[in-house]
């Protein structure tokens, strides 16, 4: 990959954080007193808040899951043993008493 290249992917994903810090219809300029610290607090903020959005996701998806299980588990009939007894005789096979 050529140097220009990975330059150019790296202003692309980075660029969204520097709107903040240019003014309207030029997105080429930074204003006056503009710093990198600036543009790298924005950026590592929206990181962190990422993070916490995608974990409390993960938390909702995993309680969701576990309610939707319990109640599939809730709805269905388990068959009594006496039951898998009598087709298993029905199929003429051996059956023996526990």
């Amino acid at each position: 990959m050529a140097a220009g290249a990975s330059d150019q992917s790296w202003q692309v994903s980075r660029s969204p954080y520097r709107f903040p810090f240019t003014p309207p219809g030029n997105r080429d300029v930074f204003r006056l007193g503009t710093t990198f610290e600036q543009l790298w607090a924005l950026y590592t903020f929206d990181r962190q808040l990422r993070h916490l959005v995608i974990e409390a996701c993960k938390s909702v998806e995993i309680s969701l899951r576990s309610r939707w299980a319990y109640e599939v588990k809730e709805e269905l009939v388990v068959m009594p043993a006496e039951f898998y007894v009598q087709v298993l005789k029905r199929e003429k096979r051996v059956v023996r008493a526990s």
